[in-house]
């Protein structure tokens, strides 16, 4: 996405936020060899590096990268799925006859009418037991590989990094799992200092502020908010976007 789609943001400062959780499985870090269905698979890299869980036709794969290489036919896909319900306008206008082709186009873009079925609650009232985390590990993570990739890809433009890790919720863990997380978590930090990156990665929340295993609550995202604000580095960092 950044290497495709994020020129506009060259020498600019960016905030990257790092979830552990895209290495808690294979699944989650697109190693998992059936596959698997995943947000934005537009975004992955196509053809290499190959990702085990994306098994796109080469077709799909070929359109993809296509489209990326054409502004106007970016233009014309944001316009199918923001206006024409993901359809060809031809195919919307047979669907719908006696309607304006030109009239979906209204200039704003249609709101998302999801929404949670009710407010969170914290995880242990959700009767959610302990998970044991098959972590993978720094060297084999692909999702690790991407966002290496993608801080190089930023610094080399000029950008401001700024990296957030977490929130995750470490008390949703098995003792066992507990001690593999912190492992690759001092990882995560080493790489981080390594690049001489300013980054904050605040001690975990209470856990009646978990969600799950990295969404807080309400409150939860409030104490974050303000263990952050509490970070010099990082209080630092938005007085001189401010500038």
């Amino acid at each position: 996405m950044v290497r495709h789609y994020g020129e506009a943001i060259r020498d600019r400062k960016v905030v990257l936020h790092l979830n552990p959780l895209w290495l808690s499985s294979l699944r989650h870090d697109l190693r998992d060899e059936r596959a698997r269905r995943f947000n934005h698979p537009d975004l992955v890299p196509q053809f290499y590096p190959k990702i085990p869980s994306y098994n796109a036709p080469f077709a799909e794969r070929l359109a993809v990268v296509v489209d990326r290489e054409s502004s106007f036919l970016s233009w014309t896909a944001h316009l199918r799925i923001a206006y024409y319900g993901n359809q060809a306008v031809p195919v919307w206008t047979m669907d719908s006859p006696y309607a304006n082709p030109l009239a979906p186009l209204t200039g704003d873009l249609p709101t998302d009418g999801d929404s949670p079925p009710s407010d969170p609650v914290p995880w242990e009232q959700r009767d959610l037991r302990l998970q044991d985390f098959d972590w993978v590990a720094l060297d084999d993570s692909l999702q690790w590989r991407f966002f290496r990739e993608t801080v190089e890809t930023l610094q080399r433009r000029g950008n401001e990094v700024f990296v957030i890790l977490g929130p995750f919720n470490e008390h949703m863990l098995t003792p066992e799992s507990q001690t593999v997380y912190r492992t690759l978590r001092s990882g995560m930090v080493a790489w981080i200092e390594s690049r001489g990156l300013p980054y904050a990665a605040p001690a975990p929340l209470p856990s009646e502020l978990y969600a799950d295993a990295s969404h807080p609550i309400a409150a939860g995202y409030e104490r974050f908010a303000q263990q952050l604000l509490a970070n010099q580095p990082f209080y630092s960092f938005l007085e001189a976007v401010d500038r």
